[in-house]
């Protein structure tokens, strides 16, 4: 895969707070040839910590999924602590650290309760004896 010289920027959907305009939310594609889209997302100083961008974003993921833009890709710096919040609470996974950034993924197919099943059955079917209890150790800590 190649980098784009110049990122294609697409979905782009403005974030409002009653019919004002207060950020916006979008998906830029920085590699030709991938399946993963980088999330971008702003909201103006003024409308921050208001939980605005916390509705707008499982909005956008259903926007996302309806055109089959499943795989994100999100990164921020270090010390902003609402963006990690966001990203933590709505499903992503810190991936890596690059530098100040920190690089996250979401699979928005991937949900909290495809994930109990496949734990259920690897519980039930697949650890048997003393496997099963290093699993129900293992599943203990996470």
């Amino acid at each position: 895969m190649k980098l784009r010289t110049n990122p294609k920027v697409f979905g782009k959907q403005e974030v409002k707070k009653g019919t004002e305009t207060v950020g916006y939310i979008q998906l830029v594609d920085y590699l030709r040839g991938s399946t993963v889209a980088h999330l971008e997302y702003e909201v103006d100083e003024l409308h921050r910590n208001q939980g605005i961008m916390t509705r707008e974003i499982k909005k956008y993921f259903k926007w996302c999924k309806k055109w089959g833009h499943n795989h994100l890709l999100a990164i921020v710096k270090e010390g902003n602590i609402p963006s990690i919040k966001l990203l933590e609470s709505n499903g992503f996974i810190r991936m890596t650290d690059i530098d100040d950034k920190r690089c996250y993924i979401i699979d928005l197919n991937l949900t909290a309760d495809i994930i109990e099943k496949i734990v259920r059955k690897i519980e039930t079917d697949q650890f048997v004896g003393a496997d099963k209890k290093v699993f129900q150790g293992i599943n203990n800590n996470l």
